[in-house]
This record gives C-alpha cells, sequence and structure tokens, in this order.
C-alpha cells in the first residue's frame, strides 16, 4: 500500500493509544481518562463544557467521564454550592501525582520515536498543530458537535 497520509496518522494514532492503554491500566485509567487529566491540568480551572469543547466531544459525555474521574478521587469540583450548576474541575493531589510520571514517560516514548525517525518533536507538533487549524478553518459543515 502506498504511504498514504491519513492511514500513517490513523495507524500511528492506534499504537499511541494502545501503548498508552497497556501503561494507564494498572492505575484503572484508559488513555481518554488520562488526556481528560492532563487537559485539566493544562486548563486548570475548567468548566466542564470548555472541557468538552477543547477535547472535541460533546458536555455529556465529558460529564459522564468527569464523574467517574472526582469518584476515583483524581478530579474535583471546586465550584461553590449555589453558584449555579457549571463545573469548575481541577486535578487533587491524587489526579497529579499519578498523571505527572506517566505523562512524562508517555512523552518521552514518542519524543524518542519521533527523533529517531528524523524529525524534531517540536517541529513535529506545531506542523501538527498548523493541520488541526487549517481543518477546523476549511471543515465548515464537518464541524464536531462540542466544537467552539
Amino acid at each position: 500500500m502506498e504511504h498514504v497520509l491519513g492511514y500513517e496518522l490513523h495507524r500511528l494514532l492506534w499504537f499511541i493509544d494502545h501503548k498508552a492503554n497497556d501503561r494507564l491500566r494498572p492505575h484503572g485509567l484508559t488513555y481518554t481518562q488520562f488526556r481528560i487529566l492532563r487537559s485539566i491540568d493544562a486548563l486548570s480551572p475548567v468548566t466542564g463544557k470548555d472541557l468538552a469543547a477543547f477535547l472535541l466531544v460533546t458536555p455529556s459525555s465529558m460529564s459522564k467521564s468527569v464523574t467517574r474521574l472526582i469518584d476515583q478521587g483524581f478530579v474535583v469540583d471546586t465550584q461553590l454550592r449555589g453558584v449555579g450548576n457549571i463545573q469548575r474541575l481541577e486535578l487533587t493531589r491524587k489526579g497529579k501525582s499519578l498523571l505527572d510520571p506517566i505523562a512524562e514517560e508517555l512523552d518521552a516514548v514518542l519524543n524518542h520515536i519521533t527523533a529517531s525517525s528524523g524529525v524534531d518533536p517540536e517541529t513535529l507538533a506545531s506542523a501538527l498543530r498548523h493541520m488541526t487549524e487549517e481543518f477546523s478553518k476549511i471543515s465548515g459543515s464537518i464541524t464536531h458537535p462540542a466544537a467552539p
């Protein structure tokens, strides 16, 4: 098969998902939950609605995932009671102490593999960010229901 970019990106994401899920399984987490924790860490404090838009999922789907992470003690909703039905999500110490070493390990693996293929990881990240922005501009009717 010809090396088609879309096909190769799909294969790469499959391997990333599986490597991450294998690493996270002993902690009772999936890669999707890890991505939520990482996003909360980066955007904290963040509303559930903004988190859903950032990760391109529906708010109801995000609410279910966040509830599980709260129940596991990784995330806390710091919104004061009586201020409305808006979440203000932050990581707990437990969430942060789990996230940091695993994120560092997964990043190191991905950076190593990227560099070993002759590509600078920061250059690739920048190019992918640009591609995502361009797709966002031209997508029009292909927007995700949670996209801002």
